[in-house]
C-alpha cells in the first residue's frame, strides 16, 4: 500500500489517520449502527476487514485511489489498511434527514484463520482477495444482504456468528461485484511497518493505566526513541503523548456515562494520578469539566461522542 500516493490522489490536505478498533468483551468482531445528520469525511485505515452498508444517504466514497459517488443502500467490503472515507451530500428521506451506516469490523487474523481452518469455507477466500482492492456489491445482492445486516442489532453473540456466515456466503455469490481500486503489491517493509504501529497501539490500549514511556514503547518494536516519535507521528498524525491523553479521556467519558464511580476513581482507572492534570486535559478536549459532562444530557453527549470519534 502506497499511502502517500493515495492521499495525494484524493486531496493534498487529507491526512491519513490510523484507527484503533476495540471489540466488546466476549465478541470476536464489532458491529455498530451509526446515525448522523451528515457524514463528515475522515480519511483513515485500520487492520480490520470492514463491511459497510450506507442507507438513506448520497455522497462521495473514497477508497484507496478510487473516488466515486454513492447512492442509497451502498454496500462495500474493505481490506486491512485500505484507506477509506465517506462524505455525504444529501439524505434520501428529507423528513428525518439522518444518514445511516451499518458497519461490521472483522479482525484480519481472526477472519483469515476462521476461513483457513474450515475446509467448507474455502470458497469464501476470494472475498478476502477482493477486499484488498475494495469491493462494491450489486443492488441484487445488497437487497438480500441488507435485512441480515439490520437484524444484527437484535441478535445475540451466537446468532451474530451465524448471520455473519450467511452474509459472507451471499457476498461470495455476487457475479457483478465491482473492484474499486487496483490492489497494491505490499512490500515486506510496509507490512512490517503496519504490524509495528498496530503492536504499539495494541500495547497502549491494553496498558492504559501504566506508565507508557517512549522508551518502553520503543523497546516493544526495537526502535530508538527518536525513531519511534517520528514513526508514530507519521502513522497517526499525533504525538504519542497526544494519542495517550486522548485515549484516556475517551475512556474516562465512557466511565462517566456508564458508571456511578467517583470522578477521582475514574481518573485513576484511566491512568491519571493527578486530579489537576485530569481536569485540565478533560477541559481542553471536551470544553467542560468531568462533572459537567456527567451532569449534562447523557444520551445527547453519547451521540455527540460517537459522532465525533467514530468513523466509517
Amino acid at each position: 500500500m502506497t499511502i502517500g500516493k493515495e492521499i495525494c490522489f484524493q486531496d493534498e490536505n487529507m491526512k491519513l489517520q490510523f484507527e484503533k478498533i476495540i471489540t466488546e468483551p466476549g465478541q470476536s468482531w464489532r458491529f455498530y449502527h451509526y446515525c448522523w445528520p451528515a457524514i463528515e469525511l475522515n480519511w483513515h485505515c485500520h487492520p480490520e476487514y470492514e463491511l459497510v452498508l450506507t442507507c438513506n444517504s448520497t455522497g462521495n466514497r473514497f477508497v484507496g485511489t478510487s473516488t466515486e459517488t454513492y447512492q442509497d443502500n451502498d454496500l462495500v467490503l474493505l481490506g486491512p489498511y485500505l484507506p477509506h472515507g465517506w462524505q455525504s451530500q444529501a439524505a434520501i428521506d428529507g423528513v428525518t434527514g439522518q444518514h445511516h451506516a451499518y458497519v461490521l469490523q472483522l479482525p484480519g487474523l481472526w477472519l483469515e484463520q476462521w476461513l483457513q481452518l474450515n475446509p467448507a469455507l474455502q470458497r469464501l477466500q476470494k472475498l478476502l482477495t477482493l477486499a484488498k482492492a475494495g469491493a462494491c456489491f450489486s443492488a441484487e445482492i445488497t437487497a438480500q444482504v441488507k435485512p441480515l445486516v439490520l437484524q444484527l442489532e437484535q441478535d445475540d453473540v451466537m446468532t451474530r456468528q451465524i448471520r455473519l456466515l450467511q452474509i459472507l456466503v451471499l457476498l461470495s455469490q455476487d457475479e457483478q461485484v465491482q473492484r474499486l481500486t487496483v490492489p497494491d503489491n505490499i512490500e515486506p517493509d510496509k507490512i512490517s511497518s503496519q504490524r509495528k504501529i498496530d503492536k504499539i497501539i495494541n500495547y497502549i490500549h491494553q496498558n492504559l493505566m501504566e506508565d507508557l514511556s517512549a522508551a518502553k514503547l520503543a523497546g516493544i518494536v526495537h526502535m530508538s526513541t527518536n525513531h519511534l516519535h517520528r514513526f508514530f507521528r507519521q502513522k497517526t498524525e499525533m504525538t504519542i503523548t497526544q494519542y495517550v491523553i486522548q485515549l484516556r479521556i475517551e475512556r474516562a467519558c465512557d466511565h462517566l456515562l456508564k458508571t456511578s464511580w467517583s470522578v477521582e476513581m475514574i481518573a485513576g482507572k484511566c491512568g491519571f494520578f493527578s486530579m489537576a492534570n485530569f481536569n485540565r486535559q478533560f477541559l481542553k478536549l471536551k470544553k467542560m469539566t468531568p462533572r459537567q459532562y456527567r451532569q449534562s444530557d447523557l444520551r445527547q453527549l453519547h451521540q455527540l461522542a460517537l459522532r465525533g470519534n467514530q468513523t466509517i
